[in-house]
């Protein structure tokens, strides 16, 4: 493993990490009701090709993200994202659901989304390596907690006020984070002087065999997240739950991501390194997404628990990634880190490819949670075969 140079900021850190509280908050307002959104519109659960759409633009702009810093800056990238999705949001407020509407929804997704890339790189340049797994972790487990408390919010919300409703908090969440940014985040470190074309941090990638396994890891975790957020909600709904049930079901699903991934991060930094963490995080999550697709349930308790179960592995999963892939780069490592960013988009597009072919040939969305649960087991072909990153008492124990 390279040496690194990072300047190390908790304070930054923190403050990143309340952002992204806010940003988790507003996120889940619309994450778990948006396939609801469009399904008003089409009529029709097959709401993949609207993901489609936002993901590829998210990776086209994600792989010439590094360009647009070296030009611009972090922190104007990041301010300009945040205005423009809280004038998508100001109109989506008095839009009435309609192809208009699912367009800027659109468009908000792509913004939130590069969002968190842009905030993800910032993050790194106030990190230290021998932290990481402990900073990520925490971050992790802030942010989640804001998603935590967003589903049983957001459902309540759309049951009383409608759609205008979760556009409005989600507004607000915005409004409140980007404040934040711009008083504390504006004078960040802007410094990156590599000028790359996109074949180039290919290449810089290719060589790198342990970037592309984790980044094999990352696409897994992002496939799952795209079918069970997007296809949960519709998949239960179909089934009778209502949006109250809905909303304590999913609150329920999230608790591992407050729960885990500050002490999972510190056992990577600590005790064992990441890949056995990996290997397990990866079979718990195959065995219980296949649980998702085997249950008969029908029950509020039942499936909160079934899903908090998917959520456990993929807490661990989630800040693992972080962990490991952040001790392999440094602050100087943009590219790298917009490359290992597109896993996101990546998975979200095969997701989207994948459940519209499938919807479209009359199968149905439970066929899905199988699928999910292969491309995560395809995972522990790159995990097994990754060099681990030595934790503090293993480098102890060898001296």
């Amino acid at each position: 493993m390279t040496k690194h140079r990072e300047q190390g900021d908790i304070l930054k850190a923190h403050i990143i990490s309340a952002i992204s509280f806010l940003l988790g908050f507003s996120a889940s307002f619309i994450s778990y009701v948006i396939s609801l959104y469009f399904k008003e519109v089409t009529g029709s659960d097959n709401v993949g090709p609207f993901y489609f759409i936002a993901f590829v633009l998210e990776l086209v702009v994600i792989v010439n993200l590094h360009e647009l810093i070296r030009r611009l800056g972090k922190s104007l990238i990041m301010h300009l994202l945040f205005l423009a999705e809280i004038a998508t949001l100001v109109f989506l407020i008095f839009l009435p659901p309609g192809h208009l509407g699912a367009a800027l929804i659109v468009a908000t997704v792509l913004f939130a989304s590069l969002l968190w890339v842009v905030l993800d790189i910032i993050l790194e340049t106030f990190s230290e390596d021998n932290m990481s797994g402990r900073i990520r972790g925490l971050h992790l487990t802030i942010t989640n907690f804001g998603f935590l408390v967003g589903p049983f919010a957001a459902t309540w919300t759309l049951a009383h006020y409608g759609f205008a409703g979760v556009f409005f908090a989600k507004l607000v969440l915005t409004i409140l984070a980007f404040a934040i940014a711009l008083v504390s985040l504006s004078k960040v470190n802007h410094s990156y002087s590599r000028n790359l074309e996109v074949m180039q941090i290919f290449e810089r990638v290719r060589r790198r065999k342990n970037i592309l396994r984790i980044y094999h890891i990352s696409f897994v975790l992002e496939f799952f997240y795209a079918i069970m957020v997007v296809f949960t909600t519709l998949y239960l709904s179909e089934h009778g739950f209502n949006l109250g049930e809905l909303g304590i079901v999913f609150t329920i699903m999230l608790v591992p991501f407050v729960l885990l991934q500050l002490p999972i991060g510190y056992l990577a930094d600590k005790k064992w390194g990441e890949k056995e963490l990996l290997i397990t995080a990866l079979i718990i999550t195959t065995v219980t997404v296949l649980g998702v697709y085997f249950t008969e349930s029908r029950t509020v308790m039942m499936w909160g628990l079934l899903l908090f179960a998917t959520r456990v592995g993929a807490a661990m999963l989630e800040i693992l990634r972080d962990s490991y892939f952040y001790k392999r780069i440094d602050m100087d490592d943009v590219d790298i880190i917009d490359f290992f960013r597109t896993a996101q988009p990546v998975g979200y597009i095969a997701a989207a490819t994948i459940s519209t072919s499938i919807l479209t040939l009359g199968l149905s969305i439970r066929s899905l949670f199988l699928i999910a649960a292969l491309v995560v087991f395809s995972g522990l072909w790159s995990a097994f075969k990754l060099s681990d990153n030595k934790s503090t008492q293993e480098l102890a124990d060898r001296t």
